[in-house]
């Protein structure tokens, strides 16, 4: 026989549908999807979220700051490296990280 405690997998059939009068309903307009998101991010919010986080970390701020420091457009002669070889590192720690999110 049929085990009451089993539910059914969701199918078009036993899917509840609203009727024509509850979605013509005036009220019915008023509410917001019952949608729920888990996910941390979207494709459109990933960038911005994921440097941010990343900079919340002392040592990405002060890669950051050491590169843009080096670049000879604020401070011209002042680092005896090129701008390269610190922010070459900074972007492949930060590219990591994105990927592991």
């Amino acid at each position: 026989g049929h085990d009451p405690t089993q539910s059914l997998p969701a199918s078009p059939k036993n899917v509840p549908q609203a009727s024509s009068s509850q979605k013509n309903h005036p009220l019915a307009q008023e509410f917001c999807t019952n949608e729920i998101t888990t996910s941390h991010y979207t494709p459109s919010n990933f960038l911005v979220k994921n440097l941010w986080q990343q900079f919340q970390r002392a040592a990405n701020v002060y890669f950051l700051v050491i590169g843009c420091l080096q670049l000879d457009v604020f401070f011209p002669g002042l680092s005896p490296t090129h701008w390269s070889t610190t922010i070459g590192p900074l972007l492949i720690v930060l590219a990591i990280n994105a990927a592991k999110e």
